[in-house]
This record gives structure tokens, sequence and C-alpha cells, in this order.
């Protein structure tokens, strides 16, 4: 019996974290802090691993040098659930007397700001106060190890962040660093799991330089930087000294007004009532610096800097602009690679039948659609970096098919469909979006949104050749189709949803909304259909037969059998593709007759190049798509 207790006792030490969740006792409110642990190696270390993680975003250090070069750590997930963490080699980086810490920011953990007021199902955004994860291994020559994880032996002090919002920026105090000489706390509240990280980080992707010119109404005080494009990240401070306790200022956005000023409306702000903004207070001794704010990002082509004051001679510097690499723009996003056997120079254009002109023009959308899908790259397929942030499900699913194909993004949609698994757990319904704001979730979610549960992993089975994922998400596969036919227990048809999301001619000519969610359910159970056929999953139901009976009764209530047509190019398109009626004469009349005006919104768009392909008319393509 002894024995086995000391067998039973080994195992549980194997297992077991030698980590605990830790914050300071006492945190100021939005500032970050930091908790640290001094130890000395004292016989020779082979190997020194350090795994990270954060209920907020965690920036690690040891002995004054930033651990591994990612951004936004840990990934956004649902932290009720399950944190992420990251494991990262630090041998070289250790020396005979060590000091490991961490500065932590609200992050996603604790958004308090934006999208705060809005309390769905009883929830706020904010999952409580932030804290610290870390576990160093330490592997000796001798053939022994050591462990050191947070606990209540560390010590804790105030960041130089007195004031951060993932969607706010930062206030940065550059007057003096406190010393980590505080109490820390367990963090028994923070509850998710801890997992390894499934995405790659978030890092400098690509950095711009900036023109600089005065800003509105020829004030000498205020400059605006221009960038030239609009990007998603931060910016990188590149700053001579400047005068003690001076406030430097930057503030953001992706337009301008007419009259030459900042428009932080370009950034949402009438819907979040935030203006992103960075505050350097600049130390009591002046020296030059260079830093990244690490504890927040948006989307910018403009940037506005004001109280710009250069030590020590500030009435030399008065009315003169500022150097222009005191910012250079840096986007910053989870880093995923081009998939090279599909490169955009290897793509047939002309083969296909496509003009010098078109192949100009096509090589010139697919540089913008590849530049937003990696602004839109933040440990989830996100929409609009600068005033959402959100992992909206109809954004994602219109953009797998392309993304799939072009990027190496197979291990951030797994890491999606988890998320959507969580959040349809923890609402009961598939929601509108996930991760990010869990009080901004919009459960049930309808058609064009909830058809990525379906959608997401046919993809991934289809071009990756993903079967896991399959199995894995067929509870939620089912789930999505459940709703769908539950919806429709009236009549057998869904009558809501929000339909084809925006096309660009408006209202008018937008394909109904009982049109768009009725299509995409027949896409559904016809994806379903084919996943379980190929992987030999039993299904509860016969779906082929289910969508042949939905696919009839559509076209018997909205079909217009003497003109051919279901009256709008958006279903027409869907129609045809699907095989539902003939109604390519219809729809090419009527894209003649309007002069090749686009109608089509994010879902009905890829239906009808794909339509007008399968007919070889190019040309007509070319007009619906690129009609100036």
């Amino acid at each position: 019996m002894k024995r086995i207790a000391v067998l039973i006792l080994a195992l549980v030490s194997i297992c077991a974290s030698a980590a605990e969740w830790i914050r300071p006792e006492r945190v100021k409110l939005n500032a970050t802090f930091v908790v640290a642990k001094e130890f000395a190696c004292t016989k020779q270390v082979e190997k020194a691993t350090l795994k990270t993680s954060a209920a907020g975003i965690g920036v690690w250090k040891i002995n004054g040098e930033k651990v591994g070069d990612g951004f936004y750590e840990p990934e956004v997930s649902y932290y009720q659930k399950r944190i992420y963490f990251r494991k990262h080699d630090v041998t070289k980086m250790l020396r005979e007397n060590n000091r490991v810490e961490a500065e932590v920011g609200g992050g996603w953990y604790d958004q308090n700001l934006v999208w705060a007021c809005e309390r769905w199902q009883g929830l706020n955004c904010s999952y409580g106060r932030p804290a610290a994860w870390a576990e160093l291994k330490l592997e000796y020559g001798d053939g022994t190890s050591e462990t050191i994880g947070t606990d209540a032996t560390w010590r804790s002090g105030e960041g130089r962040s007195v004031w951060n919002n993932i969607y706010g920026g930062e206030i940065i105090d550059a007057r003096g660093e406190s010393a980590a000489d505080g109490k820390v706390e367990i963090a028994k509240d923070v509850v998710g799991e801890l997992e390894p990280s499934l995405v790659p980080p978030c890092r400098v992707l690509k950095t711009y330089s900036a023109k600089v010119r005065g800003a509105m109404g020829g004030r000498n005080d205020v400059w605006i930087y221009d960038f030239g494009t609009n990007i998603a990240g931060s910016v990188k401070f590149r700053l001579p000294p400047l005068v003690p306790g001076s406030r430097l200022k930057v503030r953001f956005a992706e337009t301008l007004t007419k009259e030459g000023g900042l428009d932080p409306r370009s950034l949402g702000s009438f819907a979040t009532h935030n203006s992103p903004e960075y505050v350097y207070i600049a130390p009591d001794d002046p020296k030059a610096t260079e830093f990244v704010p690490e504890f927040s990002y948006t989307s910018f082509r403009y940037a506005e800097v004001s109280g710009y004051e250069p030590f020590p001679d500030v009435a030399k510097n008065w009315g003169k602009a500022p150097p222009e690499d005191l910012l250079t723009g840096v986007m910053i996003a989870t880093e995923v690679k081009r998939r090279q056997e599909v490169g955009v120079k290897s793509w047939s254009w002309r083969a296909d039948g496509f003009d010098d002109a078109d192949v100009k023009m096509i090589e010139r959308f697919v540089e913008i659609a590849d530049h937003t899908i990696l602004c839109n790259l933040h440990g989830i397929p996100e929409d609009c970096p600068g005033r959402e942030k959100g992992g909206w499900l109809g954004d994602a699913t219109a953009v797998c098919p392309y993304a799939l194909a072009v990027w190496d993004l197979e291990p951030l949609y797994v890491k999606y469909m988890r998320d959507i698994a969580d959040g349809t757990e923890i609402f009961g319904e598939i929601p509108c979006q996930v991760p990010t704001h869990r009080a901004f979730a919009w459960s049930p979610a309808p058609a064009l949104w909830r058809c990525a549960a379906v959608g997401i992993p046919y993809q991934l089975y289809k071009q990756r050749g993903n079967e896991k994922v399959v199995r894995e998400n067929w509870r939620l596969i089912e789930k999505c189709l459940d709703m769908f036919a539950k919806d429709a227990e009236k009549d057998g048809l869904v009558r809501w949803g929000y339909g084809d999301w925006i096309p660009p001619a408006g209202k008018a000519y937008k394909m109904p909304v009982e049109h768009s969610s009725n299509l995409i359910w027949i896409e559904c159970l016809e994806q379903a259909d084919y996943l379980a056929k190929r992987l030999n999953i039993k299904t509860k139901r016969d779906y082929a037969a289910e969508a042949k009976r939905v696919r009839e009764q559509f076209r018997k209530e909205f079909f217009d059998e003497k003109n051919g047509t279901f009256g709008y190019d958006g279903t027409d398109a869907v129609a045809f593709n699907l095989g539902i009626a003939d109604t390519m004469p219809a729809l090419l009349k009527r894209l003649a007759d309007r002069d090749y005006m686009m109608t089509t919104g994010i879902y009905a768009t890829p239906h009808l190049v794909r339509t007008l392909k399968k007919v070889g008319r190019l040309a007509v393509m070319m007009k619906a798509l690129f009609n100036e």
C-alpha cells in the first residue's frame, strides 16, 4: 500500500501544474500591473521552457528582454471555458541571477469600455480583473529539473500603462517605474481550462512610413501623419528626448474631414462612443526611446499628433513639423503564410478568357482582398478591426472559401469552430458572433450567420481534407440544421433573418430575407449530406430529402414561371447555381437593363460570379463586379 501511495503521489506531482493564476491585491481600474519573480540558476541549465498566459493581455520578459515577438496574447476565447497559453524556449535568455516578469492589461478579458452598456442575457463584456499565469521549467545538466510557477511568492507593482483598453488605446506614463514590492493574491475566479495555442501569434507583418503635414486650419501644433493606406495594428514611436512631463497625444482615423482634420467617425465612434488614442507622458529624465504599444490595436490610415515638445528648446521647434519617423505604421496581425500552390501569379486568368485589362483589375482586386483579410486576423477571422473587432459568423463564412484557398488559415478556422461550439454551449443557440463580445452575442443567429457551423467545416474538409474538424463539430452541424427546421415549423420555410448583407445598390434591389434564408438552408443541407456520405456519419434525418423538399417549396412559392425569374439578381444567381431553376436569360437581361449595377451582397455575389463564369459570360461578370 505504501508503494502504491508513493506512486500515486508521484503521478500527481507530474500532472499537477506548479503555477496558479495571480494578480496584485489591489489594481487601479484599467491600469496595467506587473508581477515578477527573481531566481538564481545555481547549476548549468541545459534547457529552459516558459509557458505563458494571461486573463487579459500579457507581455512577458526575462531579464528585461521580451519573451517572443507576439502581440495581444493570449488569443481571445470564451475565458470561462478555455484560456490559451504559449510555450517559449528561453534557455539563451537566462543568466546566473534572473528576473521573470509580466505586464498585464485588460485585453478582451476586462473589456469594460466599448459595448459595455450592451447587456445580453444578463452578461456584460468584462469577465473580471485581469490575472497572469506562467510556468518556467529548468532542465539542468545533471539530469535534474526545477519548475517555477506563478504563486503567492511573486511580487507585484504598477505597470507603465496607467490606462489601457483594447479599443481605446493607452496612456503610458514614462516618469518612473514602480518597484514590484507588493503582494499578490491567487485569482481563484479565473476558471477556464488552460490549453496550448492553436494559432500562430500576432506579429508585425509590415511597416509603413508616413508623410507629414499640418492639420485642419493651419494649426502649427497639430500634425497629420498619412501612411498611404488603411492598416490594422499600431504605430511604432521613435521619440527624441521630450520636455519632462509633456504629453504627446496620437489619435487615429481611416479618413479625414473635407477640411483636412481627423474624422473619428470613420472608426465607428458614433457606435462605440470611443476614439482610440495613445498618450505618452515624457519622463523626468529626458531621453530618446522607441516602443510599440502592446495593449490595444485599431485600424487607421491617418494619425494626428499633438503635444510634441522636443527637449530642450521648445521655442526653436515651434511651428516645425515633427520628424516623419516619429511614427511608423505597423501592421500587426496573426502571422499566416500564402499557400504557394495557389499563388496569384499562377492563376491562369488569360487562359480563362480574361483580357489584359481584366487581369490587371482582378490582380489589383486580389491585392486589396488579401490586405483586407490580413488586417482582420487577430486570433479569429474578424470584422472591422477598428470599430467592432467582432468575430461575426456571417463575415467569416463569406470569406472562408477564398481565405482557405489562398492563405494557410486552417489552424485559425479550426480554433474559430471551437469558439462557435463554446458560444453555442454557453448561450444554448448558435450566436451571431464569437467570442469577442459575450454581451453582444445576439443569439439565436439568423440563417446567413448560423450557416458558419456547416459551411466552415465543409470548406475545411473539401479544401484541406480535415476530417477531424467535421467529426468534432458534427453535433454543432446538426444543431444548425435543427435551428433551420425549427424556424420553418409554421409553414415549411424560414421567414426571418438579416438577409444578403450589404448590397451596394441599396435595399430596393436586395433579395428578400425569405429568399436568402431558405437558399442558404438548402446549401447547408446539401453540404451536411455531402459530409455525412463521404465520412460515413450516421444522421438523424435524411438531409438530401429535406433539401429536395425545401427546393421544391421555395420554387413553388417564389418562382415566376412566365418570366423565368425570382425577381432579384441575387436570388436568380443562387437559384441557378443550386439547380433550382433556369434563371439565366432573365438575369442577363436585367443586368444589362440596369447597366450592370451591382445589387448583390456578401452572400449572393460569389454565386453571381460562379453563375456567370459557368455559362461563359466573363465580360458580363467583370461589368457586374467592377462597374464604376
